[in-house]
């Protein structure tokens, strides 16, 4: 029981588990073991590569585990009202999809507006699960990085909390990981606001407002840090559905070791583009002093 106090407490401080294990060596060893995986892989197993994470602040906070690991968007049951059928069928191509004619995602992304030449990174329909192309050949198809090479680790900092470094660089355009959580019709629904993701995007005349919450659910994209001089855009894709997938493209040449940050203001109209009261520490010469409501 002990244990699983540990392992829910999330933000247990390490004098009040070392106090705890004073109580028994059986448990202090169980209380070392799970500490090491956790420093070795924060999200213990639930992430398709290892997230190591580190704390050399000396504040003593443990790795994060409040919360549970998602690898896509999971809409609630008043979010299916939106798209409820919705799905995409793939195509059929053996060209690499490069042509409107013969390729139906191409063809979705020029709808959209997309003229000439559509990158993966910059495309807003990719091709998916239901596609038969080839993944090598397929000018619409992406390996999430971290996914893919586990690019990333979980540090603690001094002003901001947590946030995400990368273990190996970054090219421009490459896209880091997907934002996930639980993806809700309105941010009415969400939870916490400082880990909830507003998206917006304009159909025509109208406007569609839905939000991704990763407050109890998501990846390590919630750790992703602001910045007013980001190095991260957002990008709102689809994989096989009219459902919003938020995900983290690289801005420019990213070095190993580098923090990644996003605009958390980027696309933020409305009350919620007004400053405020949490302190910005990004140290960015354009710095608006404050985070977004």
């Amino acid at each position: 029981m002990a244990l699983d106090l540990v392992v829910l407490g999330g933000w247990l401080r390490l004098p009040d588990v070392l106090a705890l294990s004073c109580t028994s060596k059986a448990l202090a060893s169980r209380l070392s073991a799970l500490l090491r995986c956790m420093h070795e892989d924060v999200s213990l197993g639930r992430a398709p590569r290892p997230i190591p994470c580190s704390n050399t602040t000396g504040d003593g906070v443990l790795p994060p585990c409040d919360f549970q690991w998602l690898q896509r968007v999971q809409w609630r049951r008043p979010s299916l009202e939106l798209h409820e059928d919705d799905e995409f069928e793939g195509c059929d191509c053996r060209d690499g999809c490069c042509s409107a004619e013969a390729c139906s995602c191409v063809a979705l992304n020029q709808q959209a507006g997309l003229a000439g030449q559509v990158t993966a990174s910059d495309a807003l329909f990719l091709c998916h699960w239901g596609c038969r192309c080839s993944r090598e050949k397929c000018a619409l198809r992406y390996d999430f990085v971290a996914d893919a090479d586990g690019a990333l680790r979980l540090v603690r900092t001094k002003e901001k909390g947590w946030g995400v470094v990368l273990t190996r660089p970054l090219h421009a355009g490459e896209v880091l990981m997907p934002y996930t959580g639980y993806g809700y019709p309105s941010p009415d629904h969400a939870g916490d606001p400082r880990y909830t993701m507003t998206l917006r995007e304009v159909f025509g005349s109208g406007v569609q407002l839905c939000a991704v919450d990763a407050s109890r659910s998501g990846n390590a994209a919630r750790f992703v840090n602001h910045s007013c001089a980001p190095n991260l855009r957002v990008r709102i894709q689809r994989f096989g559905s009219m459902k919003p997938v938020p995900v983290l493209v690289a801005k420019r040449e990213l070095r190993s070791g580098e923090e990644v940050t996003f605009d958390y203001f980027q696309d933020v109209t409305g009350d919620q583009a007004t400053a405020s009261a949490t302190p910005c520490f990004c140290r960015a010469p354009n710095c608006r002093g404050f985070l977004p409501r």
